[in-house]
């Protein structure tokens, strides 16, 4: 949902999400639509990732959920000379472990 401040200059956008027709418009269309969306997006990134690159990912605890960003980096032409693509952003599957097989299963998952 925040995101869509980003309109809110141009209109209510607390009344527009009070309304329950709107809600179930926006929840409908949520789930028939977001499977094709991560099929674009996947197909997109995997189209812009080379044969070889590099994977970083980053770990923080927020509130005791601990999370994880897995990204790709890779040499271009670009003026910096690489490119980075946030692969996925998500909680921890198992909190209580959270060692280098559990890693690597997060991984394994997302690739």
């Amino acid at each position: 949902m925040h995101s869509l401040n980003l309109l809110s200059p141009f209109f209510n956008l607390s009344q527009v999400l009070r309304t329950r027709f709107f809600v179930a418009i926006l929840s409908t269309n949520l789930f028939r639509y977001m499977p094709r969306v991560v099929e674009v997006v996947e197909e997109k990134i995997s189209r812009a990732l080379p044969n070889l690159f590099a994977l970083i990912f980053d770990e923080w605890t927020a509130q005791s959920t601990h999370s994880i960003a897995l990204y790709a980096s890779f040499s271009s032409l670009s003026q910096r000379g690489y490119e980075t693509r946030l692969l996925t952003i998500s909680p921890m599957g198992d909190e209580c472990s959270l060692d280098a097989v559990e890693h690597v299963k997060f991984m394994s998952c997302i690739l």
